[in-house]
């Protein structure tokens, strides 16, 4: 500071710090008030191989835009509403005539499908829809090329 010069930073001829005092005392009563409100009780439950889950080895979760939850598991797809389970193999909608019903990883999307990738296969489910239906992109001699990967990911524009 400068002689003759007043600093205002810390004062209460400060209008902002003035303000700021009075925000500092009116959220005390709230902050009071917050202590004593009550809090709800949460409920767990372990959902299980008995509540109709395929597996009891989860590797991904995601919930769609109808708000269902998916889960993959090491023996197919789980669609729980909330209530129940509902459970989709992929080796009964597969091409080939072995496929693994090991899901690795799932990805609900903006446009509401979800996909699916297998131990061998990716998947896709339309939206409002529960029927897989596999994608294949075939080699010139015919061989699907598509493998599967423990990440899925949507891009920006779809």
């Amino acid at each position: 500071m400068t002689r003759g010069s007043t600093y205002h930073g810390l004062s209460l001829r400060n209008p902002l710090f003035r303000c700021r005092i009075l925000l500092l005392l009116a959220t005390i009563p709230l902050l009071a008030l917050a202590q004593n409100a009550p809090i709800a009780p949460l409920r767990f439950a372990a959902l299980t191989e008995r509540d109709d889950l395929p597996s009891p080895r989860i590797n991904s979760i995601v919930q769609d835009e109808e708000r269902y939850i998916w889960i993959g598991t090491s023996n197919g797809i789980a669609r729980y509403d909330g209530t129940r389970f509902e459970t989709i193999r992929p080796n009964e909608y597969s091409k080939e005539r072995y496929q693994s019903n090991f899901v690795e990883a799932l990805l609900a999307s903006s446009d509401g499908s979800l996909w699916v990738s297998a131990q061998d296969s990716l998947f896709f489910i339309a939206a409002g829809q529960k029927k897989l239906q596999q994608i294949e992109i075939l080699s010139p001699e015919g061989q699907n090329l598509v493998r599967s990967g423990r990440t899925l990911f949507e891009t920006s524009d779809g």
